[in-house]
């Protein structure tokens, strides 16, 4: 068994908003004060924190001690990752309380939160998806943020479920990454870019036509296409999972095969527009839409080393520069000729295959035709 998680965004229609504005008030300046210690000491250690701090949090915030204790561990992780890398001391504005099961109970239609005065009852506002995962008995409640967004109370609740772990695989499915094509199956399923990649060069372009204006509209402006961008970023990237998972689920026991994409972005040089260009798509994060989205179709996901997968033949394994000719692979040992992209892809799924050695047989489909999707 394995456990999946599910982040579910809810509007909240609480009974007093007053108090929970001043509840997220009181929990920020916490914050921001147990920063200040936290950061002049050095102190990422949440026990050492604890005897640090709880106590004054208590008495100079009014908070109670479940969400003393939620502030101390935010702070402790947020100065932690700031000192990993180098940065400054965190600054928490207004900043969603993190809540678990004790100071959060949660109900088919609404919830109670733990103040700084009384518990607060909120009504759910559903929509069928949300709603799908509330009346679903095998989905446990693990803990929530509520955040304030354009003038609106928010809960984003973690949700966890047991499943049961895939099946040893029987069917290898190498997956190349790019940005004419965002993915390429080694079963042949090409998944284009060419709209996602106008609709991103339009937001390139417009955002930078406001930026040289500097003016307050345009800054305005600048704020509303981020959010507008990012939305659309994210539904492409999911909508690109989800083909990728439902294309892998129509074979027998299946493994998706990615590239480790670690420091693609230093490694990247294909020219001015094409550095920025695979400077803003999210391979990562589409990786982790395919990674939750098949664990729950019992689909299982595997990594190989990027190096050489795309000068590699598939056929015959030999591995030159040379090789490859922009969209054209083409061997110069065998004389093998194939889409580039595809010829890497089998290429991921062939590395996959001579790693795996559980005593059982793994394929790599190489006799279908290609298929272009989107």
């Amino acid at each position: 068994m394995q456990q999946i998680t599910r982040t579910v965004k809810v509007k909240l229609l609480p009974e007093d908003s007053n108090l929970l504005s001043e509840t997220m008030q009181a929990y920020t300046d916490a914050c921001n004060w147990i920063a200040n210690i936290a950061w002049e000491r050095s102190l990422t250690n949440k026990v050492a924190l604890h005897h640090e701090v709880y106590y004054l949090t208590r008495s100079l915030f009014k908070l109670s001690a479940n969400l003393a204790c939620s502030a101390r561990d935010k702070v402790a992780e947020a100065v932690k990752s700031s000192l990993k890398r180098k940065g400054s001391k965190p600054y928490f504005s207004f900043t969603p309380i993190r809540y678990d099961v004790r100071t959060c109970t949660i109900k088919p239609d609404y919830c109670t939160l733990s103040t700084n005065g009384h518990r607060v009852r909120c009504s759910f506002a559903l929509g069928n998806y949300q709603r799908s995962y509330l009346e679903d008995k095998s989905w446990e409640f693990g803990s929530a943020d509520l955040v304030y967004r354009n003038k609106a109370f928010y809960l984003h609740l973690v949700l966890k479920k047991l499943i049961p772990s895939p099946n040893p695989p029987s069917q290898v499915i190498g997956v190349d990454l790019g940005v004419k094509n965002i993915a390429v199956t080694s079963t042949n399923k090409f998944f284009k870019a060419g709209r996602l990649n106008w609709r991103r060069n339009h937001y390139f372009r417009v955002r930078r036509s406001l930026q040289s204006k500097g003016t307050r509209g345009a800054k305005r402006v600048l704020r509303r296409l981020s959010d507008r961008e990012n939305r659309f970023h994210r539904d492409a990237l999911h909508c690109i999972s989800k083909w990728l998972v439902r294309h892998a689920a129509t074979y027998v026991s299946p493994v998706i095969v990615f590239e480790k994409l670690t420091h693609i972005r230093s490694r990247a040089n294909f020219g001015r527009k094409g550095n920025r260009q695979v400077h803003s798509w999210g391979f990562a994060m589409l990786q982790d839409f395919v990674e939750y989205k098949a664990l729950a179709q019992g689909i299982s996901i595997g990594f190989v080393d990027a190096r050489y997968t795309s000068q590699k033949c598939s056929r015959c394994g030999h591995t030159a520069k040379a090789n490859r000719n922009g969209a054209i692979f083409k061997c110069k040992y065998c004389g093998f000729q194939l889409h580039s992209d595809l010829n890497a892809s089998r290429c991921i799924a062939l590395n996959f295959t001579q790693g795996y050695s559980p005593g059982v047989a793994v394929s790599v489909n190489d006799r279908l035709s290609p298929t272009p999707v989107g």
